[in-house]
């Protein structure tokens, strides 16, 4: 996995991605190639349920892979189901020894937010944003908190702004589209809208 991890960071220069973002992306937490590929198709899941199926397929080719089990508990979070959250949360959480920090601080930061401790929570995010700056995760994460646990779109805006800065996804500009529209602020909205198809965005 060391020189897939490597490769992969070669063709992300190649491509003209920044040398700063490149060097803070730490190297997955499992061994298997097979695992691996399997969680990264979870990013194209097109719903909760094809997430968490895509979770358990990786599990199978590595059962001591934190990060699947941490995915099964975001997706049942995401329905609503938050006893089942927090069971894979802390499921993540007891295999998590050892991970590259940045996994480690995001099953973490699940963990806790599936015990409802938000603040803590929150904090752990924005360690997350100081340590590793080129990551969407801790803003995308931060921003969905502001969102949907504190009802706060005031706080949410700015944090989305800079995730969709650093990843112009679907998923991201749906976020703060939706956030947009939360706000009051069609314009910008519109605004928004019109950048991200003229990008070739979807």
């Amino acid at each position: 996995m060391s020189a897939v991890h490597r490769l992969c960071l070669e063709l992300r220069q190649a491509l003209g991605e920044n040398p700063r973002r490149l060097g803070s992306t730490p190297p997955p937490g499992t061994r298997s190639l097979a695992a691996y590929q399997t969680l990264l198709a979870a990013g194209a899941a097109g719903d909760n349920f094809a997430l968490i199926a895509v979770a358990r397929k990786a599990i199978e080719h590595d059962p001591d892979w934190a990060t699947p089990y941490f995915h099964i508990g975001i997706g049942y979070g995401n329905l609503g189901d938050w006893r089942e959250f927090r069971n894979w949360a802390e499921e993540a959480r007891s295999r998590s020894t050892g991970l590259p920090e940045l996994e480690r601080m995001i099953i973490e930061a699940g963990y806790l937010e599936a015990h409802y401790r938000f603040d803590e929570d929150v904090e752990i995010l924005r360690s997350i944003q100081h340590l590793y700056p080129f990551e969407i995760v801790g803003y995308d994460f931060l921003a969905w908190d502001y969102n949907n646990i504190f009802e706060d779109p005031v706080s949410a805006e700015p944090v989305y702004r800079k995730a969709y800065e650093l990843n112009p996804s679907a998923h991201v500009f749906w976020n703060l589209a939706s956030t947009l529209h939360l706000l009051g602020k069609p314009d910008a909205s519109d605004l928004l809208v019109a950048e991200h198809l003229s990008e070739g965005g979807k």
